[in-house]
């Protein structure tokens, strides 16, 4: 009887270990399999811009607060290492006042940052075949950026404005995922990421995702 223990066990240790070299874990990402993730998170600017949309000498900072993102991307892995797809982001930063000293008065402004991006998603996968997974995620694209500038006080009056912009948008980042069944898949990336139009705003991100494999 402990013989027959003995060798249903080493028959299940190859069997699972059979499974993890050919790539068929049902917990691990196997080459064919498709992703579909939701996310969500915080974005914060590292660095500051100046918009003007008046012909003013100065006005608001771009990306002076933090805000949030959402996003929506499928993945498809050709090799269990390797997924392409595409992703959709919105990254929404909070108001910002910023006074300026302008013809011999203050002029006051708040301003509101919006980035959407449409991008070609990749990722590179450090550890396919495992229940908890590390992996690099990579994606360049097209953003839309508006500005929205409204006047608060001062003088002289000025006329609010909203300024859109269409420029190139990527990001990189490093990941940590698990599957908590065979297709329930939550996980944790940051990211830097750039939008570019006339200047560049550069951001960093802190997401949650939750995906489901097909």
């Amino acid at each position: 009887m402990t013989k027959k223990w003995i060798g249903t066990l080493f028959a299940l240790f190859i069997g699972t270990v059979a499974m993890a070299q050919n790539g068929t874990n049902p917990y691990g990402i196997a080459a064919g399999d498709v992703m579909l993730s939701a996310q969500g998170g915080y974005a914060i600017s590292t660095n500051r811009l100046r918009h003007d949309p008046n012909g003013l000498s100065v006005a608001g900072n771009w990306g002076k607060e933090g805000g949030y993102e959402w996003g929506l991307s499928v993945l498809v892995f050709p090799k269990d290492i390797f997924g392409l797809g595409v992703e959709y982001n919105s990254n929404r930063f909070n108001a910002t006042d910023t006074g300026t000293w302008i013809g011999g008065g203050w002029h006051y402004s708040k301003s509101k940052v919006k980035v959407d991006n449409l991008m070609l998603a990749m990722r590179l996968n450090a550890n396919p075949n495992h229940r908890v997974r590390f992996y690099v995620p990579l994606g360049a694209g097209v953003d839309f950026f508006r500005v929205k500038e409204e006047d608060i006080a001062g003088y002289p009056p000025a006329t609010s404005a909203t300024k859109h912009y269409t420029g190139f948008a990527w990001y990189a980042g490093l990941g940590l995922e698990s599957s908590i069944t065979e297709r329930l898949i939550v996980g944790l990336e940051a990211r830097m990421n750039g939008a570019h139009m006339k200047k560049a705003l550069f951001y960093a991100t802190g997401i949650g995702r939750i995906g489901v494999k097909f």
